[in-house]
């Protein structure tokens, strides 16, 4: 059954109902020659369901998942700030999905 968007909000997999209650979005200035190493290293963060390089202000923009605000604190001190090659990290709350992928099988 496809998920609709009455289904959603009790749906378990929405981050919510796994106990993930700060959702972020983090854009990052990295240094020349190390954007592979920071983006690769940042996939391997289970705290990071989504990592993508982009061009701009920032050199990546990824998502994060906490379960509270201490969590996100932690993170930020002791696992992005911490990665060589990262400059510098602007983060913003995602205060409300209204949309998130889903899979809806294809018909024929």
């Amino acid at each position: 059954m496809p998920w609709t968007r009455s289904s959603w909000p009790n749906s378990p997999r929405t981050p919510e109902y796994l106990g993930f209650h700060v959702l972020v979005r983090f854009w990052l200035c990295i240094a020349p020659g190390q954007l592979g190493a920071v983006g690769t290293a940042l996939a391997d963060h289970p705290e990071i369901p989504f990592v993508a390089a982009t061009t701009g202000a920032s050199h990546v923009v990824a998502t994060g998942m906490f379960h509270d605000t201490q969590e996100l604190f932690q993170y930020l001190n002791h696992r992005i700030g911490t990665l060589p090659g990262v400059e510098s990290v602007e983060t913003a709350p995602i205060l409300r999905e209204v949309k998130r992928l889903t899979y809806r099988p294809a018909t024929r």
